[in-house]
């Protein structure tokens, strides 16, 4: 199964804001769940809990947490990344990937480990407290890149690209 992080970014490679999105786009929330549709999605606890608050149709989800108490309705608790692959690989074998969704630590955990990034760079600055310092473009190559104009239909004022990444030499 395909290791895979679906990710979001500024030009600053700002992902979040006071544990949620520092933005609201249409367009990428329809690439997101076209990402990760029928895939396991892998979250930290905190990512899940404060940001995502449920599991999301046609998707098993996988939260990685150090908490072995935490539970929660229709999603599997696992408590490291290694769990994570496995449980995920269990859950759905006929996936096409497991994705890696979030939140900052856990992607600083798996970036290594991913085959494929399904990243989404907006063409703005955003303030917000949480950077994706563990990309480097250096890193990936580009398979495929789509860009998107602002507008009503795509639902933001900025401009943005869809991007597939593989690991750079692979």
């Amino acid at each position: 199964m395909n290791r895979s992080m679906v990710m979001a970014m500024d030009r600053n490679k700002l992902i979040g804001k006071a544990g949620g999105l520092p933005w609201r786009i249409p367009a990428d929330m329809r690439h997101f769940r076209a990402c990760t549709m029928g895939c396991p999605l892998i979250v930290g606890r905190r990512t899940f809990s404060e940001d995502i608050g449920r599991p999301l149709p046609g998707r098993e989800m996988v939260v990685v947490t150090r908490d072995a108490d935490w539970q929660w309705d229709g999603v599997y608790a696992v408590s490291s990344l290694e769990d994570a692959w496995a449980r995920a690989a269990a859950l759905m074998p006929e996936a096409r990937a497991a994705c890696v969704i979030g939140g900052a630590e856990l992607c600083r955990r798996a970036i290594d480990a991913v085959d494929t990034l399904h990243l989404t760079v907006i063409d703005a600055v955003f303030e917000g407290d949480t950077w994706f310092d563990s990309f480097d473009w250096r890193d990936w190559s580009v398979v495929e890149q789509r860009a998107v104009e602002p507008g009503p239909e795509a639902g933001t004022d900025w401009p943005l690209t869809f991007y597939t990444l593989t690991r750079a030499g692979a």
